[in-house]
């Protein structure tokens, strides 16, 4: 059965360990590690299985409630300036996540919290701000964006030259992007329809700034899927040979229903977005899990989450593609393929250092860039190589050290 939880979690995770620990050893400690100035601290103790067996929310002691309620998204740090240094950015917070928000249902799936009604991450739900504030360097002028009524915000993005700011618009029931101008603050929208927040939770700006790389809603997406009063079947996981060094996770699939569903809820159409709201659909729908757009605008490398999925592990192990597609959605290259990780390792399974690292588009767009390391020599040349090896050219391991090439 999918976990559609609706629940009212703690409303902040450290204050209820504080609680807890105050329980435990709260008025004693207090009490016995004394004021160090001579002064004396009044505590009122609690009844701790009074208050446990009352089963409700309660205040916390009058230092624990400051110490948890500081106002601390009240401080502001000049960080993220823009690409000139003429512009920062502050998020704008208004305290702790209230319940009501909280407490909205939500799909568990091996892993994956989703707000199922607003087709995004729960986390863009309940972590997010009021609104963004800009402050000039030049005259210290403080400027805030125009946020929409209704809306919380998030991932605030520099535009490439500077000038404008790309934000998350989070409503009760989809995502936005939206644009504002440094200078007036003045926002707009850009997204015709809403944003699939689920797997991939940003956005990406092309290099000339004309564009913004997202996935939507697909525009025909079907229904989605409705769990079945009465089960399919019994649940069925099989064991694999091999040496398992399989974890226990707190959070998987269980049903063909949840496969279907997690595909319901991935599934999302790549698009780039224009600053006047003209959308250019890339390829089909699919389950894309990462995008990166080449400065150019004319490629995008496309992450994709596969099938077969699992009962025995979350879904950041699940199989996928790194592809490169061009804007007309022909897929031109694949570049790597994973299947599910579900923890067997076998004697052809050693780390292989030698694949390509930290894959990034060249600056001008036109190719992939990568780290590759020289491959590791046949178990007799390394012997012999290791017999005359300067020592100052191995490693920590004693290994004869092999060069890194940028490809």
């Amino acid at each position: 059965m999918i976990r559609t939880r609706v629940r009212n979690p703690r409303p902040c995770a450290g204050l209820t360990t504080a609680l807890a620990v105050f329980f435990a050893f709260g008025p004693a400690a207090l009490f016995a590690q004394g004021p160090s100035d001579g002064d004396t601290i009044s505590v009122e103790p609690w009844q701790a299985n009074e208050v446990l067996s009352a089963e409700e929310f309660v205040a916390p002691p009058g230092p624990i409630a400051e110490a948890a309620l500081a106002p601390r998204w009240l401080n502001v740090s000049l960080s993220n300036p823009n690409a000139g240094g003429t512009w920062f950015m502050d998020e704008v917070g208004d305290g702790p996540v209230g319940m009501d928000t909280f407490s909205k249902p939500f799909h568990e799936l091996g892993g994956m919290f989703i707000d199922f009604a607003a087709n995004r991450d729960r986390r863009l739900t309940i972590r997010n701000n009021v609104g963004i504030d800009l402050y000039s360097s030049a005259d210290g002028r403080k400027v805030s964006v125009d946020v929409p009524d209704g809306a919380r915000v998030s991932g605030p993005s520099w535009s490439p030259d500077g000038a404008s700011v790309a934000f998350f618009a989070h409503f009760g029931d989809a995502t936005h992007i939206y644009v504002a101008d440094a200078e007036s603050g003045d926002s707009r929208r850009v997204t015709p329809r809403p944003v699939l927040a689920t797997m991939v939770t940003s956005f990406e700006w092309t290099a000339d700034g004309a564009a913004i790389a997202t996935v939507l809603v697909p525009e025909d997406r079907p229904a989605m899927p409705v769990e079945p009063a009465i089960p399919m079947g019994p649940q069925v996981k099989k064991t694999e040979d091999g040496d398992n060094r399989l974890r226990t996770y707190a959070s998987l699939m269980e049903t063909p229903y949840h496969e279907d569903l997690l595909e319901w809820h991935a599934t999302g159409q790549l698009a780039m977005v224009g600053l006047d709201g003209d959308v250019t659909e890339v390829g089909q729908p699919a389950m894309i899990r990462g995008i990166e757009p080449a400065p150019t605008g004319r490629h995008v490398r496309v992450e994709r989450m596969t099938r077969p999925f699992s009962y025995v592990v979350p879904v950041r192990s699940f199989g996928g593609v790194d592809e490169v597609w061009a804007v007309d959605g022909s897929v031109l290259v694949e570049l790597d393929s994973e299947p599910v990780d579900t923890g067997i390792r076998d004697d052809d399974d050693d780390d292989d250092d030698s694949e390509r690292r930290q894959v990034a588009w060249s600056p001008d767009g036109t190719a992939l860039t990568f780290l590759q390391m020289d491959p590791a020599p046949p178990e007799d040349e390394g012997d012999a190589a290791a017999d005359t090896a300067d020592p100052a050219d191995e490693d920590e391991e004693g290994e004869g050290r092999r060069m890194d090439h940028l490809m």
